[in-house]
């Protein structure tokens, strides 16, 4: 800048001012246009420097504070992924104990199921060999008494039979006894017939 301020001095004496011009001296004369340019811009420089550290200051606090707020809002998203994670782990062993549970119960229920239906069948055969028992026990009773009422006609017609041989073996010596007694009273009725006529014939000899 004071190279330039020196070229407009050489300048300034290059071109003085024409004879009939009133002599301004150098602390009174007005800053031409170029020379307010350029302290304008010097100024200019210097604001926009401290202009551009501010807000590369701005930029920096802001860029911090971005970055502070999105290690939060990472450390947030972390924390709540973390407690997702937890609640999905969470809710994935209820679902598993949910499962476990109602298998459990199923394998319950199902074997529940099949002791029932061991004892029905179960009871069925027995219910079924009881009544075969009691069937082949009613058989049994049943040709025990057809077999005592086949041997009591039996016993009652040898009875019968001998009933009937000891009455006619009776009626037989019954006969032979009559027949006896009328032989006997005929032969006695001959002898005393012989003996009345034995003693008609002594008489008449007499």
């Amino acid at each position: 800048a004071d190279s330039d301020d020196d070229d407009d001095d050489d300048d300034a004496d290059n071109h003085s001012p024409p004879n009939d011009a009133p002599v301004v001296r150098r602390s009174d004369r007005v800053p031409t246009r170029l020379e307010a340019a350029r302290a304008a811009l010097q100024d200019s420089d210097s604001d926009s420097d401290d202009d551009a550290a501010a807000l590369e200051a701005a930029a920096k606090s802001k860029a911090a504070e971005e970055a502070t707020a999105h290690a939060k809002q990472a450390e947030e998203a972390a924390a709540a992924a973390a407690a997702a994670a937890e609640e999905a782990a969470a809710a994935e062993a209820a679902a598993a104990a949910a499962a476990a549970t109602a298998a459990a119960e199923e394998a319950a229920r199902q074997e529940a199921e099949e002791q029932a239906r061991a004892d029905a069948e179960r009871r069925a055969e027995e219910e079924e060999a009881a009544r075969r028992q009691q069937e082949q026990a009613a058989a049994e009773l049943a040709r025990a008494q057809q077999e005592e009422r086949e041997r009591l006609a039996a016993a009652e017609a040898a009875a019968a039979e001998q009933a009937r041989a000891e009455a006619a073996e009776a009626e037989r010596l019954r006969a032979e006894a009559a027949a006896q007694a009328e032989a006997d009273a005929k032969a006695a009725a001959a002898a005393a017939e012989a003996e009345q006529a034995a003693a008609a014939a002594a008489a008449a000899a007499a």
